[in-house]
């Protein structure tokens, strides 16, 4: 895959908050290729999960503060994204939030709620997780203005 699957491609539609306050890359850090890119509309969700392993659409549900996103399908598997029970993962469960605030925005990874066995799964296992440092909760992504 190219260097573009380290981005988490989203495409947001912003009912409730003026898009200008969102719209944009948001990382990490801007240096990286790590983080997520908001622009209006209603385009699928994209998200990597995992390079060359686990790339997910999402749904989304904005609200003044935050934005949260629900599993829709998985769109590209590896052999280690196969092994998981996507049959089994919930649509209706959150699997992350994006807590807004000025210039910088917490996410938070849930991880896939398995319906059967009553536990999310895949919750450490993101890169996103795994490169950055958790503070309160989640990874700080900060705008990235050019």
């Amino acid at each position: 895959m190219h260097k573009i699957i380290f981005y988490l491609l989203m495409a947001i539609s912003f009912s409730s908050m003026a898009s200008s306050d969102v719209t944009g890359r948001w990382s990490p850090s801007c240096d990286d290729e790590e983080g997520i890119t908001l622009t209006n509309g209603n385009s699928p969700v994209f998200f990597v999960v995992n390079h060359n392993q686990i790339v997910i659409s999402m749904q989304t549900k904005t609200t003044k503060e935050s934005i949260d996103f629900f599993l829709v399908k998985p769109v590209d598997l590896g052999s280690g994204g196969m092994k998981l029970s996507w049959s089994n993962f919930s649509k209706k469960s959150k699997i992350a939030t994006l807590k807004l605030h000025e210039q910088s925005a917490n996410f938070e990874w849930y991880g896939f709620y398995d319906e059967i066995k009553k536990v999310h799964s895949w919750v450490n296992d993101p890169d996103i997780i795994i490169n950055n440092e958790i503070v309160g909760g989640g990874v700080v992504f900060y705008r990235c203005i050019k």
